[in-house]
């Protein structure tokens, strides 16, 4: 899940994976923001390579998903193109609709996506923060940011 948020342009800053071994599974991300601008520049090949500007000009010249060129800039071919994903929460929610196989996803923990699966950000934690213990240790410490052993040493 990590590589397909970062493929859709999102940086994520920690990740970790929570489990009680029984009903609850918790991956838990930290991005440097949830939301994107609708559209991203495209670098292309500088001007020098004939054969590689003239493939990305093919492609890029009728392209649906472009907004603005392509265009020169610096010596190199650019072009703006519309995000299919401005949201991580929409973009992990439609990719793991199906349980996400498709994206590389293990078949068991795919099949759990199928039977129940939600998508929560921040305040929307808060319920299963309150309502189960062990987790609320674990989403603490990942907030915090600190390693354990760090708190022993000052001790």
């Amino acid at each position: 899940m990590r590589k397909l948020i970062e493929l859709n342009d999102f940086k994520v800053l920690r990740d970790s994976v929570w489990s009680d071994e029984k009903t609850l599974g918790v991956f838990t991300f930290e991005l440097e923001q949830r939301f994107l601008p609708n559209v991203k520049r495209h670098l292309g090949p500088p001007l020098k390579r004939e054969k590689e500007y003239e493939n990305f000009l093919s492609k890029y010249s009728s392209n649906n998903g472009v907004v603005s060129g392509p265009y020169i800039e610096d010596g190199r071919w650019v072009v703006e193109l519309r995000r299919t994903f401005t949201d991580v929460v929409e973009l992990l929610r439609e990719k793991l609709r199906d349980g996400g196989r498709n994206i590389g996803v293990a078949e068991r923990m795919s099949q759990a996506f199928r039977e129940k699966l939600e998508v929560r950000v921040n305040s929307e934690m808060v319920e299963v923060y309150q309502r189960n213990r062990k987790f609320a240790e674990f989403l603490t410490v990942f907030l915090s940011g600190k390693p354990f052993w760090l708190d022993a040493a000052e001790a």
